[in-house]
């Protein structure tokens, strides 16, 4: 029992110390030597724990992905099926105060994205989110089911997008937070809630064929009746 709590110990102490150098350093100038004498460890002890730097970074990256998953006040799935608005920006505006929390991690992301294990779960949890959305959208019956992933992967890329600027920004820098979840609700209720953000063939509006064919007959000359 000791000996199985020294390990866990050891564990969690190496991944501190990766966490804290990966943050001051930057991921890339910090070695697996660096971390070892950050610990106090020789580099054998912590291959012990820990296969590659890479690894250490998943670890720490699995555990920012449980804390969004279980810090949510409501399931992303019940937010999407309820399509109100007040709902999903209550979503939104938590998921911006996760941010301020988590930013050291989020940076971390940004720095290895082309590490194989973190790029996977990025991309793994990604998929959750939209997965989940797109059973909000499926149980409420909403808009087309051919459009239903569409919507979601466009509302959550935009999020996504967001989070990337505010990461290479170091915070919100010259955007306006409010302003953003103003943003981000309004393009969220119109792509997953609102029948009027729906694709003309949902909604039976005008193609782009008839658009034009309409244009050409308001600049044709009428014809003339013939004289009697």
């Amino acid at each position: 029992m000791i000996r199985a709590a020294r390990k866990r110990l050891t564990h969690e102490l190496l991944l501190a110390t990766a966490r804290d150098l990966f943050e001051s350093q930057g991921y890339a100038a910090t070695t697996i030597d660096d971390i070892a004498s950050g610990a106090g460890m020789t580099r054998a002890t912590l291959y012990l724990h820990f296969s590659s730097k890479a690894e250490l970074l998943e670890q720490l990256v699995s555990g920012v992905e449980e804390l969004f998953n279980t810090a949510e006040h409501a399931p992303l799935e019940e937010v999407a099926r309820s399509g109100d608005p007040a709902v999903i920006r209550s979503w939104l505006d938590r998921k911006l105060e996760q941010w301020a929390d988590v930013r050291p991690y989020l940076a971390m992301i940004a720095q290895a994205d082309a590490e194989p294990g973190i790029s996977s779960i990025v991309d793994r949890g990604h998929d959750h989110a939209i997965a989940a959305m797109r059973a909000g959208l499926d149980a409420a019956d909403r808009f087309d089911p051919a459009t239903r992933e569409i919507r979601c992967t466009v509302a959550f890329g935009g999020l996504e997008t967001l989070s990337r600027r505010y990461i290479r920004a170091g915070g919100w820098g010259h955007l306006e937070r409010e302003a953003a979840l103003d943003a981000l609700t309004t393009a969220w209720t119109r792509l997953l809630a609102d029948a009027r953000g729906s694709l003309a063939d949902e909604q039976g509006a005008p193609g782009v064929g008839q658009h034009a064919q309409a244009d050409v007959a308001r600049h044709e000359p009428a014809e003339l009746e013939p004289s009697p």
